[in-house]
């Protein structure tokens, strides 16, 4: 097992897509099995007030997806991808969450009851 030590831009999901797929190639070379990313990868954080966005939270689901898929495409099939991910809950708020990726396909995701903790959300902890 291995863990990604990477550096996720906010807001850049493309960006961070592509992160993880570098990050997969580079450890099917050196014969890892379990590859683990740090939480919200994908969207990279603190995300803030992207994460109320209905459209950043899609653009989060979709991108999970297309990175299982494109393990099937490069390679990296053969991996175990823990991947954190930003999803939404049943009545449409922000969710953190993760997707456990093989063989091209998410086999499972799941979301934790934890709050999006962000650094407004401190300071009024703080105070």
């Amino acid at each position: 097992m291995q863990w990604a030590q990477v550096n996720p831009c906010v807001g850049d999901i493309e960006g961070n897509s592509s992160l993880i797929e570098e990050y997969a190639l580079r450890l099917k070379e050196l014969k890892a099995h379990i590859l683990v990313f740090p939480e919200m990868v994908v969207t990279g954080i603190p995300v803030e007030d992207l994460a109320l966005r209905k459209s950043f939270r899609e653009a989060s689901q979709k991108a999970i997806v297309r990175i299982a898929e494109n393990t099937r495409h490069n390679g990296t099939d053969e991996l175990v991808l823990v991947v954190g991910y930003l999803d939404g809950k049943v009545d449409g708020g922000p969710q953190n969450a993760v997707a456990i990726i093989h063989a091209g396909e998410i086999k499972r995701a799941t979301s934790s009851n934890i709050y999006l903790i962000t650094a407004s959300l401190m300071s009024f902890a703080i105070s």
